[in-house]
């Protein structure tokens, strides 16, 4: 078997391929494995079972976490193919540049008609067994004509795009994620006090639960809680002040899992400024919209203004979980 090395474009090039025996010989721009995904062992299952027996159109994930289940299922069952591609499919164009930058391995290295790439995938001469996933795709037709015609177990598609589910391929992925989580310095604990009070309110009239770490109970290992939360949380609301950017653990760990599930599985991020800081030159963090104008955070508002901030937050998140 040839090993193949890979020279992508760097904005696409998430991963160099692999030379491990766990992988194909062409491991092209899938992602790093998660070494902190747990559970959901049946819907892994059911869809090996599914691209094992499936005849037809592509498979589609659909739903909340779509991304990182097919993650876990390309680096669990790897060994299954010869050739796996990983196409970032939120955009036409990136499905075209992705399958162009593949068609030199099919010995097509002029093609960039995507019907001619999958004509030379379906021969089979170099790699028999082989798995394109597209990667946070919009509706279906959004993919038209950047899909093989005959699929069948060859083409997977992870969507949060609720049109994909009326199709008879498509396996419907509910969400784990089910809180808002809070992050904040507890030296602005008194913030998130003032702040609770509506997000109670919220509680009383929605189904909206909410999670910060003053919920953790005596003799718990915070850590373990906290990535709990974390993986919990369909939606984060940050407190953004010098005491929070300065935190190592907050900014580190988890606003860097935080900013991960966005990308990957659509956690909304809803930034709440409490005190002045240099927030606009963090662009991880302010390239989100913020709850209120960095130049007018809590700190500068009154009572009254600042209970028409909260109420305004109490909005957005609840159109964040409708989504």
């Amino acid at each position: 078997m040839h090993l193949f090395v890979l020279s992508l474009p760097l904005e696409w090039n998430m991963s160099a391929t692999n030379n491990s025996a766990d992988h194909p010989a062409v491991w092209g721009g899938v992602p790093p494995r998660n070494t902190k995904f747990t559970g959901r062992e049946d819907l892994l299952e059911d869809l090996r079972q599914a691209l094992s027996t499936h005849v037809g159109g592509a498979m589609v994930l659909s739903g909340i976490g779509t991304t990182e289940l097919a993650i876990e299922y390309v680096h669990r069952h790897g060994d299954a193919y010869d050739l796996i591609w990983w196409i970032p499919a939120d955009t036409a164009s990136g499905v075209r540049r992705s399958l162009a930058t593949l068609a030199p391995l099919l010995k097509q290295p002029q093609v960039t008609d995507p019907s001619a790439v999958f004509e030379a995938l379906f021969e089979g001469l170099h790699f028999p067994r082989w798995l394109l996933i597209y990667e946070n795709a919009g509706g279906p037709s959004k993919l038209e004509g950047l899909l093989p015609g005959k699929a069948a177990d060859h083409v997977l598609v992870s969507s949060r795009n609720a049109d994909w589910d009326a199709m008879r391929s498509t396996i419907k992925v509910p969400s784990t994620r089910e809180h808002l989580f809070v992050s904040y310095s507890h030296k602005d604990a008194h913030w998130l006090e003032e702040l609770k009070i509506h997000l109670k309110a919220l509680n009383r009239v929605t189904s909206i639960k909410t999670w910060d770490d003053s919920q953790i109970r005596p003799g718990s290992e915070w850590r373990i809680e906290i990535d709990r939360g974390l993986q919990a949380a369909r939606a984060a609301l940050l407190l953004i002040s010098p005491n929070f950017l300065a935190s190592d653990f907050i900014m580190d760990k988890e606003v860097v899992r935080l900013l991960e599930a966005a990308k990957a599985e659509g956690v909304a991020i809803l930034c709440l400024i409490v005190r002045h800081s240099v927030f606009g030159k963090f662009e991880s963090l302010s390239r989100f919209q913020t709850v209120n104008p960095p130049s007018q955070p809590l700190s500068k508002l009154r009572k009254h203004q600042r209970d028409e901030v909260f109420v305004t937050l109490t909005d957005i998140i609840e159109r964040a979980f409708e989504q």
